[in-house]
């Protein structure tokens, strides 16, 4: 049953369509049909549960959305996930803004965390992302800000937004984590001399995958400040090696590489990065 489960909540989320939106859709959630968001794709399902709600009081206006980790008859963890746009296709936005904003009512339990992704798409191919991670509680509405990296010169024309609720551990979340947010927004562009990006990474870096968990292709992005030999491997929980992302020398610039994982099975891996004495280990989830 659980795996069943867990194929209805990603076939519902990865394949639903969604209507064509000018910017954020429905920012504030006011709008809603049939329980679910207007704009935006969940993992409510009719019998099983509706861990995305509408609820009130709100930061403004008449009603703010409620996500909270629940269990269904069956016993299984539902995730309160939520995204803004298909994924891959997104929403059409038409400038390089900086950031994400919002506001934020947060409850956790078991040091679950709250997850903010986005992602900037030119063509369909990821050209800029941003995330944050909230594992601190809030019980009255706190402002949130997700800083947006470019790591092309171009000017994006989809985004897609997911907001979840994960174990930092890369277990199941725990039942009764809750998050309540409100008034999102896009805030202010960002400027490009010569058709060029304006600054180069101060430091390695290894960035979250994104989307994360996904079905079955993800992106790690990935930063060097100085020209590197880079190598960029995912192991699974065994320790075993299941592929080989990069392994070249890099200039220095951010990169974005995707990882196909449509030949393996469901579970926790982790991707490591080797550049210069740099290492770093992060762990993602694929759910099929």
């Amino acid at each position: 049953m659980k795996d069943l489960y867990k194929n209805l909540i990603f076939v519902f989320i990865f394949t639903m369509s969604l209507s064509l939106f000018a910017q954020i859709p429905n920012p504030g959630f006011e709008q809603w049909s049939a329980g679910n968001p207007d704009g935006w794709i969940t993992t409510n399902l009719i019998g099983l549960g509706t861990p995305i709600t509408q609820v009130s009081p709100a930061h403004s206006g008449t009603s703010a959305l409620q996500g909270q980790v629940i269990t269904d008859m069956f016993n299984d963890t539902i995730p309160p996930v939520l995204i803004g746009g298909n994924i891959g296709q997104g929403f059409p936005i038409s400038s390089r803004y900086s950031s994400l904003t919002g506001y934020y009512k947060y409850s956790p339990l078991g040091g679950d965390e709250f997850i903010i992704f986005v992602i900037m798409y030119k063509n369909s191919s990821a050209i800029g992302s941003g995330s944050l991670y909230i594992s601190t509680a809030s019980a009255n509405f706190s402002q949130f800000t997700v800083p947006i990296d470019y790591f092309t010169s171009d000017t994006p024309d989809e985004s897609i937004i997911e907001i979840s609720i994960e174990d930092p551990l890369g277990y199941i979340a725990h039942p009764g984590s809750y998050y309540i947010i409100d008034d999102l927004a896009f805030s202010q562009t960002t400027g490009i001399q010569n058709g060029a990006l304006t600054t180069l990474p101060a430091d390695y870096q290894l960035d979250q995958n994104y989307p994360n968990p996904f079905n079955p292709v993800t992106h790690i992005r990935y930063a060097v400040p100085q020209p590197s030999q880079v190598k960029l491997e995912v192991y699974n929980s065994l320790g075993q090696k299941v592929a080989d992302l990069v392994n070249e020398q890099k200039a220095a610039g951010q990169y974005t590489v995707a990882f196909d994982a449509s030949q393996l099975p469901s579970g926790l891996y982790f991707y490591q990065i080797q550049a210069g004495r740099y290492e770093k280990v992060m762990k993602m989830m694929l759910m099929k």
